[in-house]
């Protein structure tokens, strides 16, 4: 889980600095929804590696129609 999430951390580093090089091309919030979309897949990704790890219920609530 811990690379897992220095993996994502990293890639919101690095997308938050090519969005504000690029002098903010979209949204912020579409740039987050992706990032946490981005999340949520990887989450699930490290249940895979690690079955033990149990994200269903965390997920359950991003799966959610808003």
């Amino acid at each position: 889980m811990r690379v897992v999430l220095r993996s994502w951390i990293g890639s919101v580093l690095e997308a938050a600095a090519g969005w504000l090089q690029e002098g903010r091309p979209i949204p912020a919030a579409d740039l987050v929804e992706v990032l946490v979309a981005t999340l949520a897949e990887l989450l699930r990704q490290a249940a895979r590696l690690d079955p033990e790890i149990d994200v269903a219920a965390a997920l359950s609530q991003w799966d959610r129609p808003t």
